[in-house]
């Protein structure tokens, strides 16, 4: 009996890991972009979780997908276009993919509590090089903020990059793959739920056929969430954010509706200014003692003020109090920075201060105090320097556990390219687990020789670019896709360029494999799943963020470069096909 059981159930998997892509499968080993829509039947099979979703979109005419990308883009207040296909991924994708950016989140919090502690035991156990990472908190501009930061404050938004690399024998649907880790303001946070509607506006058979959760439940548990933080400080919340003229695009103002329907007052900062005066919706901080309050101005001219508990800022945490002393180095460059945009300056100053600018390629180091000097001698413009800007007081609130914060300063340095390789043995020491997400192989061409000196390693050196087709190179402090170079996409002339930038300063650029991003009808892309990183825990967005380009690019996923939004759906087991329902009772999952 046993054995005609053994059998039968053999006989079973075999019949499914031909029929449905089971992993059992054999795949070839060459490394191929895995196709999203179609998995490795070479089009001849659609997955289980598209059934039903690209025959819709295929029915489209390219006039109509023009068509679509306009009006997507009027509905997305002229910021993108929406692809009118979704990133759609299984129950199970979604869970392992969850678990892991919480379990990431977790990690990077207990690192930056044991750093801002003062113990410092990564150091002890050997997890991270100090060298390195005095090297990338001074890139971050963030080697002051250890004397101010509370530990139990040090909550934060966390959206880590993930993509889909190719199928192989371990991991036939592809291995999901943390490209960069983004802290505190990040992209995609005001997004979730306008594509969504988006979405189900242009192609609501979607949504009905997966019968995909929508992201509304993660944001109202994250505001009630918010609003019981508030009350344990004896306070209610506000939400901080840019003045209009200084956003990039209008997800601000996508966050701030979304907050204000919620209950939650949204202030404005101009960062280049004291914000002692009312601001356009008649709102402004007052701190009074050790206490922060709201004021509010109605069309009677009659203020109200409430006692504010936590604050939850939608900016650069910096820009919160560009004049604290934990910004000193952070707002020289800031400053130096928009002396250079400015037309009406000499070439010849702008060079003298590009020449200032430049970052120690040994040390890290960055000569502040000689900039700041160079500024105020040489430039027509009145510095800032010496003024209090923004919110003066509110940072030390915080710092002394008078209110409680999101997005506070000295966290930035944690999306640093080269703190990203550390984190895997970070997860590793502090949780005691192994990683559920992994990162991509990568690399610094940067070694510590015999005399502890930090020196160019040439057999890496030599490896990554006599391989072209085979790797990446990215600049540590590069941002939005610029100094990325994906070698299978650069020409030799702009490859040798790039290993002079290498040769010249190596610790400034590290080196991944190349992995072929997952393909979805034309264009490969790339997901971010957007979290709340708290001392109670990490809350992970029921639905990632995602973005897509065209293949024919430079295989960078840059919405900015002719690149889509997309939306992704979670695609309940209960909706797919046939085949996984006749086997599901069978197989585990």
């Amino acid at each position: 009996m046993i054995k005609a059981k053994f059998w039968f159930l053999l006989g079973i998997v075999l019949i499914y890991s031909f029929s449905c892509q089971h992993p059992l499968r054999k795949l070839a080993q060459e490394r191929t972009a895995f196709d999203e829509i179609y998995g490795t039947s070479q089009g001849q099979r659609v997955r289980l979780v598209y059934e039903g979703i690209i025959e819709h979109y295929e029915a489209l005419t390219q006039a109509e997908k023009e068509d679509l990308a306009k009006a997507t883009l009027r509905d997305f207040d002229g910021d993108n276009s929406l692809l009118p296909l979704p990133k759609v991924l299984s129950e199970i994708e979604f869970e392992e993919l969850s678990k892991g950016v919480e379990q990431r989140g977790k990690a990077l919090r207990a690192f930056l509590e044991d750093h801002y502690s003062g113990k410092k035991k990564y150091l002890d156990k050997g997890i991270i090089p100090e060298a390195v990472l005095e090297r990338v908190i001074k890139r971050a501009g963030e080697e002051d903020w250890d004397k101010f930061i509370k530990p139990s404050n040090l909550n934060f938004w966390y959206g880590p990059d993930v993509i889909r690399g190719p199928p192989s024998s371990e991991f036939p649907n592809g291995q999901f793959l943390v490209v960069e880790d983004n802290p505190s303001f990040i992209g995609g946070m005001g997004d979730l739920i306008r594509a969504r509607e988006i979405l189900d506006k242009y192609m609501p058979a979607y949504s009905r056929v997966t019968e995909s959760n929508g992201p509304e439940k993660f944001y109202k548990e994250l505001i009630n969430d918010y609003k019981q933080r508030a009350k344990n400080f004896e306070g209610r919340p506000v939400l901080l954010q840019y003045i209009t003229e200084l956003t990039a695009d209008n997800e601000e103002e996508r966050i701030r509706v979304l907050m204000e329907k919620a209950g939650i007052d949204v202030v404005f900062v101009n960062p280049y200014t004291q914000n002692k005066g009312w601001q356009k919706n008649n709102k402004r901080l007052l701190i009074e003692g050790d206490k922060l309050f709201l004021e509010k101005k109605n069309k009677a001219n009659r203020i109200t003020k409430s006692r504010v508990g936590y604050v939850i800022t939608n900016m650069n945490p910096q820009d919160l109090e560009l004049s604290h002393p934990g910004n000193r180095k952070y707002h020289i460059m800031a400053e130096a920075e928009w002396e250079l945009e400015q037309k009406g300056l000499k070439n010849s100053y702008k060079d003298g201060l590009k020449s200032l600018m430049r970052v120690d390629s040994r040390t890290g180091n960055i000569p502040y105090e000689e900039i700041k000097n160079y500024i105020k001698e040489n430039s027509p413009y009145k510095s800032s320097f010496g003024q209090k800007l923004g919110i003066p007081g509110l940072i030390d609130l915080t710092n002394q556990g008078k209110i409680g914060i999101t997005n506070g300063p000295g966290m930035e340095f944690v999306g640093d390219k080269e703190f990203y390789i550390y984190i895997e043995e970070f997860i590793r020491y502090y949780l005691n687990e192994e990683p559920i997400l992994k990162n991509m192989d990568t690399g610094s061409f940067a070694r510590i020789n015999k005399e502890g000196r930090e020196v160019i390693d040439g057999r890496k050196l030599n490896e990554v670019f006599n391989k072209k087709g085979n790797f990446v190179i990215k600049d540590v402090i590069g941002r939005g896709g610029d100094a990325v170079w994906v070698g299978p996409k650069v020409t030799d002339e702009v490859w040798e360029e790039v290993k002079l930038k290498v040769r010249e300063n190596p610790a400034r650029f590290i080196f991944q494999e190349f992995n072929p991003l997952s393909t979805l009808s034309g264009f490969i892309g790339d997901i971010r799943l957007i979290s709340d990183v708290s001392s109670s825990g990490v809350r992970v967005a029921d639905i990632p963020w995602a973005r897509v380009v065209g293949m024919d690019g430079d295989g960078k996923v840059n919405i900015s470069a002719n690149g889509f939004e997309a939306t992704v759906l979670v695609r309940k087991l209960s909706t797919m096909g046939s085949c996984y329902k006749l086997f599901r009772d069978i197989l585990p999952q």
